[in-house]
């Protein structure tokens, strides 16, 4: 009977306990789902101190400071997880997209690699990867990556997209028209493909085509100056004649966003010669 006694306030305690940090972790989700960030964090914190080493808190918090666009935070909260919990691809995914936004390239390319070594057929993954290997001008490895999306899942938008994009840029025409379309054919409502299909129906010289596809694009998103460029070249340089002043119209409209393409162009074949 004594013992129990004894017993009895302790376990009082650890119940006491187990149910304020779940109260702040139950909390904290809650408010992650319905968008309240910053209140989010404030009960991780809070989890945190009844339990300094629970995994999910660390990554939860980690997305909330993503989202509010603090990688510092993210990446620390993401590296003392991954400690905890090393071999958690998602974890080193979710790190390399906050070092991407820090500039930080080799710890994002790092990240991505130890990811997809844990879990090589994770779609989105494959996708990041392959955009940052893009811009770094690795596009034969970005292609690779991009392939092996699209051999994952060739309805999604994002990887056919992107394999376009990789044949558009080492200059594999067909391929990339091919893709384009087809990207067109999962989401004709993104403008990205509309406007490079019509580049490349314009390198081709078939003007009426590429002017459908660029008028198209346009009317998805005209706050872009080089779709403007890309149309007035084609009122340039199509056999027709009469179109020439709708060229210089958009050029203007492209200068007026900013363009030096545009102003370049505008003096080049639109400046009258003061000595005619």
């Amino acid at each position: 009977m004594k013992l129990i006694l004894i017993l009895f306030p302790l376990f009082l305690s650890n119940l006491s306990f187990a149910q304020k940090f779940d109260y702040y972790f139950d909390k904290g989700q809650t408010n992650l789902d319905t968008g309240n960030y910053k209140l989010a964090i404030s009960y991780y914190d809070s989890a945190l101190k009844k339990s300094p080493k629970h995994p999910s808190s660390y990554f939860n918090r980690g997305l909330t400071k993503s989202i509010i666009d603090d990688y510092e935070g993210a990446v620390l909260d993401f590296t003392k997880y991954i400690s905890l919990v090393p071999n958690d691809g998602d974890a080193y995914s979710q790190r390399g997209d906050a070092r991407k936004y820090l500039k930080d390239t080799a710890g994002c390319m790092k990240d991505y690699d130890s990811s997809l070594m844990l879990k090589p057929n994770d779609y989105n993954t494959r996708i990041n990867r392959g955009r940052m290997l893009w811009s770094l001008d690795s596009m034969e490895l970005s292609q690779k990556d991009m392939n092996y999306a699209v051999i994952l899942d060739s309805t999604k938008f994002d990887g056919v997209y992107y394999k376009s994009i990789t044949h558009y840029f080492m200059n594999q025409n067909d391929s990339a028209l091919k893709y384009f379309t087809k990207s067109i054919t999962i989401d004709s409502t993104d403008d990205r493909p509309w406007y490079y299909r019509s580049k490349l129906k314009y390198y081709k010289k078939e003007f009426d085509i590429a002017l459908k596809d660029i008028n198209q694009a346009i009317q998805l998103n005209n706050k872009d100056a080089d779709y403007f460029i890309a149309r007035a070249k084609i009122y340039m340089f199509n056999e027709d004649e009469y179109d020439d002043d709708l060229g210089e119209d958009d050029l203007y409209t492209a200068l007026k966003m900013g363009s030096e393409e545009a102003k370049k162009l505008l003096d080049e074949y639109y400046t009258e010669d003061d000595g005619d």
